[in-house]
């Protein structure tokens, strides 16, 4: 999870930007404090935070809206991590679009190569640096679920509508 120090939270003025927002204040805090201080990865497994799974599919779902909620106001703080976010829907939108379609054409087949390689490469380093390897078939089954997955948790994230602590 997050570690920071205090003085750097009391600087950025802690949660209170964004008290009102339902989703994001984590991300909120970590972008302001690494303008401010920079920031470092903990790669100790000792250091790692579980938390339980939620109970159900539906449960897990409304996570996920509420967690894509707050993408449309990432250009606030984080120009480039807006890129990534629209960079990763567009790409899976575009996939969507020619399976839908049914055009399987080079350009498409390219494209799914660069996804799962550029993802391949992001997964095995972060399963390597945090000692919790995906295997490869788990990986292969994501990298073909995202491509509805993604698009669609975006469009229900903007759209606002989810549960949050009953």
């Amino acid at each position: 999870n997050l570690a920071y120090q205090k003085s750097y939270f009391n600087q950025v003025g802690g949660f209170l930007p964004v008290a009102h927002e339902i989703s994001g204040d984590d991300i909120y805090l970590i972008q302001s404090i690494s303008q401010v201080s920079g920031g470092s990865f903990n790669a100790d497994p000792g250091g790692a935070v579980t938390t339980l799974p939620v109970d159900s599919i539906l449960q897990f779902i409304n996570q996920r809206i509420r967690w894509a909620s707050n993408s449309p106001k990432q250009y606030q703080s984080q120009i480039w991590f807006l890129v990534f976010l629209l960079s990763v829907y567009i790409v899976n939108v575009s996939l969507l679009l020619h399976i839908v379609l049914g055009v399987f054409t080079l350009t498409f087949r390219l494209m799914c190569v660069f996804k799962v390689f550029l993802e391949g490469v992001t997964i095995y380093f972060g399963g390597w640096i945090s000692k919790t390897p995906v295997s490869f078939p788990v990986f292969l089954l994501w990298s073909l679920v995202q491509i509805v997955y993604i698009p669609l948790m975006g469009l229900l994230g903007i759209s606002g509508r989810f549960s949050w602590k009953p």
